[in-house]
């Protein structure tokens, strides 16, 4: 079962126009007592034929539970059964609701947990990503995040550089997800604050000054050996966190 530290989430959440709810997911729930994942009887045509193209069954298995379990979560909010939702893409691949655009939503996985945020009529974005050992992590920075970035990372205790360099890695990849630009816009075109000591911000952005009073940065820590960044519009915004059960 998932470690997740944050409370258990209510049947019918309300969700105020200045919040965004996390919640936290656990894409190796056991089955229900059916025999079937929560969530899967709910996914559309188009998502089945998805989870039938991935190889390994751990992979298949963790896509069905997320898109099932995000269909819950969003029919919980616009009271709709899970299978009535529609999903549209943006050319980047950001999914939206069809038919509901004021409720804004963004994924990301894991190794087998998930965060899903919702919004409404705010632009959103979340990455989540594992702690785990990494060699190769300053020239993966070499290759793609800002010269600043670069510098500080190296000047860290090396101790402190594979923690630092997944929060750095979260706070890009959220940024890009809130933008909806996916890898259109390069990682190294924009830089986010790095010392550890520091608050999730972002510091520049090819794309103008006015993206930094635009977007803020909240760092999450949902379980033990995770780190997450969560990229929204707005200055005065309410995070309230869910563990969904």
């Amino acid at each position: 079962m998932l470690n997740c530290l944050w409370p258990k989430a209510p049947l019918n959440p309300v969700l105020a126009n200045d919040e965004v709810h996390i919640w936290c997911i656990d894409l190796d729930d056991p089955v229900d007592d059916a025999g079937t994942m929560p969530g899967s009887s709910h996914l559309s045509g188009d998502e089945q034929a998805r989870a039938a193209r991935f190889r390994f069954e751990r992979v298949r298995r963790r896509f069905i539970a997320g898109r099932g379990q995000l269909r819950m979560i969003l029919g919980r909010y616009l009271n709709l059964s899970p299978g009535e939702l529609k999903f549209k893409y943006l050319p980047a691949g950001k999914p939206e609701l069809m038919d509901e655009e004021s409720l804004r939503f963004n994924l990301s996985n894991s190794e087998g947990t998930a965060l899903v945020a919702v919004t409404r009529n705010l632009e959103v974005g979340i990455d989540l990503e594992s702690i785990h050992p990494f060699p190769d992590l300053l020239q993966v920075a070499q290759q793609f995040f800002a010269q600043s970035e670069r510098v500080e990372l190296e000047a860290l205790p090396a101790d402190q550089r594979l923690e630092v360099f997944f929060r750095v890695w979260t706070r890009k990849e959220a940024y890009l997800k809130a933008r909806g630009d996916g890898l259109s816009t390069p990682l190294d075109q924009f830089s986010v604050s790095l010392a550890p000591e520091t608050p999730s911000r972002l510091l520049t952005s090819n794309i103008g000054p006015a993206e930094l009073s635009r977007w803020v940065l909240h760092t999450l820590t949902p379980i033990p050996g995770f780190t997450g960044t969560l990229a929204v519009e707005g200055q005065s915004v309410g995070i309230v966190h869910w563990r969904m059960e």
